[in-house]
């Protein structure tokens, strides 16, 4: 078992194509940038596995296989000193509840699945405030680019005001990983926009190519002084990425104020992240 370094980029990916899920963690960018903050470790034996630490400072292992009747006692068989297998589709989870001696999941652990249209132009009832702060944001004169060697300083620019004025520390937020993802932006095949008043970066979103139906937003970061400069970002994410059903917005990290904004946008669904109790 050894940590997750960027070296094992091509190898891991080539196991998460036969994994067939839409969870955050089986992206490789997902699982390399926040390597740190869950001590993401590799064994790369027959039979791989990703172990790490989650946010509640519980022990878990994440199969690169997939799990079945053959396969179960195998997995069981490498969860010494673990304190769950995560994370395990609500379908998975039950049909192997026998297994575990309790299954359940954590609502910080979820991801936010939104239909990328739901950002084009905020169709509801319950999204006319956004399509208001769309409207005034479009009146600042906003300008974006594709992010580039030249932008990477700006986004760390706003990244740093960002963090400057969160009630978090950085050990709580997704600060140090989004460095990771400026650091190594070209190396995990990242994408991206970064956004201006002026010469004055304000906002940035950094995300990858997951599958053939959606885009994973791993970071978006605005400042605020800037009315709507999320609702603006989001909508014009939709508008370049086209070729994409949907958006994943990650999870909320257990954070309240992070939740209430992800809610507030209308997600098609929250994906449950099912733990299997040893």
């Amino acid at each position: 078992m050894n940590p997750l370094c960027i070296e094992h980029k091509n190898y891991v990916q080539s196991l998460l194509k036969n994994m067939n899920t839409h969870f955050f963690e089986y992206s490789f960018g997902a699982l390399f940038l926040f390597r740190q903050k869950y001590q993401i470790s590799i064994d790369t034996g027959r039979f791989p596995c990703i172990f790490g630490v989650t946010g509640d400072d519980k022990r878990f292992l994440m199969p690169l296989f997939s799990i079945d009747e053959s396969s179960i006692h195998i997995l069981l068989d490498k969860c010494n000193d673990i304190d769950f297998v995560f994370p395990l589709s609500e379908k998975i989870a039950y049909r192997f509840s026998r297994y575990f001696s309790r299954v359940y999941y954590n609502e910080g652990d979820s991801d936010y699945i939104y239909l990328r249209t739901t950002f084009e132009c905020y169709p509801t009832r319950a999204l006319k405030r956004k399509r208001n702060l769309l409207k005034q944001a479009k009146r600042s004169f906003i300008s974006s680019t594709s992010i580039n060697e030249e932008s990477l300083p700006d986004v760390l620019r706003v990244l740093d005001l960002w963090q400057n004025k969160t009630l978090y520390n950085s050990s709580k937020t997704d600060y140090i990983p989004c460095v990771e993802a400026v650091n190594y932006f070209f190396n995990l095949g990242l994408v991206g926009r970064i956004y201006y008043i002026g010469d004055n970066p304000i906002g940035f979103f950094i995300g990858e190519h997951f599958n053939d139906t959606t885009f994973i937003s791993h970071f978006a970061k605005g400042l605020t002084a800037c009315k709507g400069i999320y609702v603006y970002m989001f909508n014009d994410m939709a508008l370049k990425m086209k070729s994409y059903k949907f958006l994943n917005f990650a999870q909320d990290l257990g954070l309240t104020g992070l939740r209430k904004s992800k809610e507030s946008f209308s997600p098609i669904c929250v994906n449950k992240k099912y733990r299997g109790v040893l």
